[in-house]
């Protein structure tokens, strides 16, 4: 009884390892990994962005974490970055990521153009009137 019990345990062991692999192969695989440069967002369709400082970018990892880095100008001009959020994703389903920051979750619809070299977050949100917004961030790959 004791050798099955080990044979059983040691196959688990081996059958939560490979599962595990697959994920992070899978996760390696991932068109959305990668660093992007911020082009432009649209709020309902309409073009919103004026971009006169460095683009902002973000960085997805293949170990399921996102750095977002803004910039801004500052009281004399200069771009300098102003704000760094980290947070984590998964994937959902073929076309819809889970982004996590601070225990608060929010999925985007990812599209991909341009050969995979454009990345669109689209998600939606009410405004103070309770109206729906939808909103649509595109990104260029960088590397």
């Amino acid at each position: 009884m004791k050798k099955l019990l080990k044979k059983i345990t040691v196959i688990l062991v081996l059958i939560l390892i490979s599962c595990n692999n697959d994920e992070n192969n899978e996760n390696k695989k991932e068109q959305l990994i990668g660093n992007w440069e911020y082009v432009t967002m649209y709020e309902n369709d309409k073009q919103i962005t004026a971009r006169d400082c460095k683009p902002s970018t973000i960085e997805i990892t293949p170990d399921g974490n996102r750095t977002d880095i803004y910039y801004n100008r500052n009281n004399s001009g200069e771009c300098i970055v102003v704000e760094t959020i980290h947070m984590t994703w998964k994937k959902l389903n073929n076309n819809l990521y889970e982004f996590t920051h601070k225990g608060l979750q929010y999925n985007d619809t990812v599209k991909f153009e341009n050969e995979n070299n454009t990345l669109i977050l689209v998600d939606s949100d009410t405004d103070g009137y309770g109206d729906l917004v939808y909103y649509k961030f595109v990104y260029n790959r960088i590397n």
